[in-house]
């Protein structure tokens, strides 16, 4: 049985999330299992006061255990039946337990958020990378997090000490948009356009449903 893992990139604010779920109901209808995880769950809570180290190298190189995630990715490429996946409280911004993911039967995986392309298995398969401006990533990731309670000023200083450096950094060390095999115009939600769609590859059924899914690339 062929294991796909499809890959949701885009810098903070891009619609990733969104994007995931309605990306997991089309394959869900089209007769595909499927499983889903977020980096964000990966999470560690670094401390943000380490000495020598500006916030964004911290986000970087210490908030995400990528490698846990990894573990995850590789656990469902060999066919496993579950897998252990952290639970982690976005509200109270730490980890809370863990839980049992069911495997069995899932012929896809969908990996939905930061720096993916560092985990070999997710650099390995297929990237669907989200396109939008920075502007308009800001005002989505302000309206978010707003709901969430956080003031503005805490709120733009994320963005600029956080965020969008650490973002800077991995798009120079990666190429994520250039190394995808499907690049969305993001910018409005309800009217993505597509940019390039290279579905080869794939399994046929999904490569179908996903045809069906994701936008025709734009024609100039």
């Amino acid at each position: 049985m062929t294991k796909t893992i499809l890959t949701i990139d885009g810098i903070d604010g891009s619609g990733k999330s969104v994007f995931c779920r309605q990306l997991f109901e089309a394959l869900h209808v089209g007769g595909i299992e499927t499983v889903s995880i977020r980096v964000d769950d990966f999470r560690r809570g670094a401390e943000w006061s380490f000495a020598g180290f500006a916030e964004h190298d911290a986000y970087y190189d210490g908030y995400f255990d990528l490698a846990a995630c990894e573990v995850v990715l590789s656990t469902f490429l060999v066919g496993a039946s579950t897998v252990e996946v952290p639970v982690y409280d976005i509200g109270a911004e730490r980890r809370v337990g863990s839980k049992r993911l069911a495997l069995e039967g899932a012929t896809v995986l969908v990996l939905e958020g930061v720096f993916p392309l560092r985990m070999p298995s997710a650099a390995a398969g297929t990237l669907i990378y989200l396109d939008t401006t920075e502007p308009e990533a800001r005002r989505r990731i302000l309206k978010r997090d707003l709901a969430k309670g956080r003031t503005e000023a805490e709120i733009t200083r994320r963005m600029d000490q956080r965020y969008f450096p650490s973002q800077a950094r991995y798009r120079s060390e990666y190429g994520p948009r250039d190394r995808a095999a499907i690049v969305i115009d993001n910018e409005r939600l309800a009217e993505r356009r597509g940019i390039k769609r290279d579905l080869g590859g794939l399994p046929p059924r999904l490569r179908e449903v996903l045809a069906q899914f994701l936008p025709v690339p734009h024609q100039p």
